[in-house]
């Protein structure tokens, strides 16, 4: 289950829930119709106008994986792609990844279909049987929620919530608020729980979003399109998409203390995973939300997750490693985002002790993973 709410406005509160997935295919995405590869001219232009035009990054981003580039990567440039993009971690990594097929292009070529497929299907089983062996384990959810005005990106911090989270086989997750902005938080039954936490929450990136995914009766189609390197690991990305009318992804907004829900929506979703081509898991899982209704409050929902090994119970399991939120309400000149930067940490045996601790770890993982 996926669950999202935001007050991002004083007269809603937002609700994604994500319960089950009917997969299409979805074509590669062309945002260019010139295919030659960027000039370093073309490129930084590019970046420059992102200080006046932010709404335009993922434009950029897709300009550099569907072209590529033809000049080297300084310091410099790397300085000003910082600076312009507000350090925008997708746009680095899209950078080095373009970068590193500068150099090397055969080794960047997505691999024949049939050896795609099969790579697709061995990610499907594994994935499946990853998640009926999950064991009992307690982590530390991170999370960083910020909001910006229009669309400008300039993200403010709200606040900083640490958040105990508990799974056990047969009762799935549980999540318990432990701290809000370095202050212990009171358990006082419900209103101790992340759920009921006013602003934007999630749940369920442990295993029901990718068993949704690969599920049987999905009947899913996807394509790969791409190739990656995330922490050091040969990755090919494989593009899907999820027709409304197959979709159960809703979307609800709810009155203010979320008790009454005004409304909701089914929608349609599109994204991109990426497997890893000796391990066969899915390393990153990234969708966005398409058919948003016009009327809707909601009018944009963007979520990326990050996973990696974790050892529990001297095991070694995929698990979150990080994940992003975004959520958009509003439509032209009344428009508000936020954002949920989320890091798991400290992953350990259920019943063990987890120093629940104030953290300050804001490290991204090494540039281009």
């Amino acid at each position: 289950m996926f669950n999202m709410q935001s007050n991002l406005s004083k007269a809603f509160l937002f609700r994604l829930s994500i319960i089950t997935l009917s997969i299409a295919l979805i074509a590669p995405t062309s945002f260019a119709q010139n295919t030659r590869p960027l000039t370093q001219t073309e490129f930084m232009q590019m970046v420059t106008r992102l200080s006046s035009q932010p709404e335009n990054l993922n434009t950029v981003i897709e300009e550099l994986r569907s072209r590529g580039i033809g000049f080297e990567v300084t310091r410099g440039i790397r300085s000003v792609v910082a600076t312009r993009s507000r350090n925008d971690a997708t746009l680095r990594r899209t950078l080095d990844e373009a970068e590193r097929r500068r150099l090397n292009p055969n080794g960047s070529t997505v691999p024949p279909e049939a050896e795609s497929a099969a790579l697709l299907e061995e990610a499907r089983a594994a994935t499946l049987a990853a998640a009926e062996g999950l064991p009992d384990f307690l982590v530390k959810q991170l999370v960083t929620r910020s909001y910006a005005r229009g669309t400008s990106k300039s993200w403010i911090t709200a606040d900083r919530l640490t958040v105990l989270v508990s799974y056990r086989e047969g009762l799935g997750e549980r999540y318990k608020l432990v701290f809000k902005n370095d202050q212990a938080v009171i358990d006082e039954g419900e209103r101790g729980s992340y759920a009921q936490t006013e602003g934007t929450t999630s749940t369920g990136e442990f295993a029901s979003r990718l068993t949704a995914l690969f599920a049987p009766e999905t009947q899913a189609e996807f394509k790969a399109v791409d190739t990656d390197i995330l922490r050091d690991r040969r990755t090919i990305i494989y593009e899907y998409a999820v027709k409304q009318s197959n979709s159960k992804h809703r979307i609800s907004a709810t009155a203010p203390g979320g008790v009454t829900e005004a409304e909701a929506v089914i929608v349609g979703y599109q994204g991109k995973i990426w497997i890893d081509r000796e391990t066969r898991r899915v390393l990153r899982l990234e969708s966005t939300a398409i058919d948003i209704p016009a009327s809707f409050p909601v009018s944009a929902a963007v979520s990326r997750i990050d996973y990696d090994w974790a050892t529990i119970n001297n095991k070694r399991y995929l698990m979150p490693l990080r994940a992003e939120l975004e959520l958009t309400a509003g439509r032209e000149q009344n428009i508000v985002q936020t954002r949920n930067d989320i890091r798991f940490r400290n992953y350990r045996k259920f019943g063990s002790e987890l120093e629940i601790i104030i953290d300050d770890d804001d490290e991204e993982p090494p540039s281009g993973n």
